[in-house]
């Protein structure tokens, strides 16, 4: 394809009139923040009690997502276990054999999903 020379001049003066490609950004070394300065203390909190009271901040209206829920059942069962688990307990006890701390325990977390379940339905 050939061009006159006023089309080609024409051509050239638009070509500089174009915008210039900008510059490639410089990656930062440090782009990436620390997770532990991201995370909330919901997902940091090992107390169930404080995770129950940060839960409720969180909560606008009092609902609680489900995995946040089994999350604070999961710490309660780890510090329930735990302190069946410690040092004072680890010696037999005539008065309370393991099995009947260990139904006492089923028992707690069996009224505590009741309890939960009677709320739900009042709603």
């Amino acid at each position: 394809m050939t061009f006159d020379p006023r089309s080609l001049d024409r051509l050239r003066s638009l070509g500089r009139q174009l915008p210039q490609e900008l510059p490639k950004p410089i990656p930062s070394k440090n782009k990436e923040p620390n997770k532990k300065d991201k995370l909330h203390p919901i997902e940091t909190e090992k107390n169930p009690q404080a995770l129950f009271e940060e839960l409720i901040k969180a909560s606008p209206d009092g609902n609680v997502p489900g995995h946040l829920l089994a999350r604070l059942q999961e710490i309660e069962i780890n510090q329930l276990n735990s302190k069946s688990n410690s040092p004072n307990n680890s010696k037999p006890n005539k008065t309370k054999p393991h099995s009947k701390s260990i139904k006492k325990t089923n028992e707690e977390l069996l009224y505590a999903s009741f309890d939960r379940f009677l709320l739900e339905e009042e709603d």
